[in-house]
């Protein structure tokens, strides 16, 4: 017992002789220091900073657009994808739901030529700003889509061959109020071909 209080004795001597500061029995040991992880609040004994972050330099950030991509609509950083192909696009106004006499027309003359067609179409609703899909925006939509749908089922269009996709704000460019018809598949119309026994 008294050789190991004489070698650590020695030991600290030695580190004091050489400049090297000894270790302290009441230090805490290095794995008592707690991590901190993305997101956690500093720990309580610590004082936040009291002077704001400062926001990163915009001309080091982001590149400057060029003349053909400065009034493209973006969704966060990256330029929206043009509009998916559709048979009809019918635009609404902000925040209205009901189908204006022009419209109908429009509308009108699609049922026509699609019930001469086999296939299906699925009604793609959007409303309110890009990406949003909130309960207010999908709810407009789909009262959108509805008034779309009742309209064909009152052309004579078979409520089988329509589907209802209340989809909220849009995330593509084209128009943000707007009811697409899109083109699902299609299916041979009239008599199946007869097969030899």
């Amino acid at each position: 017992m008294t050789s190991h209080l004489w070698r650590r004795t020695a030991l600290l001597a030695a580190c004091l002789a050489a400049g090297v500061p000894a270790l302290a029995d009441d230090s805490p040991p290095v794995d008592a220091v707690p991590i901190m992880r993305p997101g956690a609040l500093p720990p309580r004994d610590q004082a936040m900073p009291d002077a704001p972050l400062a926001a990163p330099d915009a001309a080091s950030t982001t590149e400057p657009l060029s003349p053909a991509t400065a009034g493209e609509p973006k969704f966060g950083a990256v330029p929206l994808a043009p509009p998916e192909a559709a048979l009809e696009r019918i635009a609404f106004e902000p925040g209205e739901v009901t189908l204006s006499a022009p419209v109908e027309a429009h509308i009108k003359e699609f049922s026509d030529r699609f019930k001469a067609e086999a296939g299906r179409v699925a009604l793609k609703a959007y409303a309110g700003d890009i990406g949003d899909v909130g309960m207010n925006a999908r709810r407009t939509a789909l009262k959108r889509a509805l008034a779309v749908r009742q309209f064909l089922l009152a052309q004579g269009i078979d409520a089988e061959r329509i589907d209802v996709q209340a989809l909220g704000g849009a995330r593509d460019a084209g128009p943000h109020d707007r009811v697409d018809i899109i083109q699902q598949g299609r299916q041979s119309r009239g008599k199946k071909a007869k097969t030899a026994n």
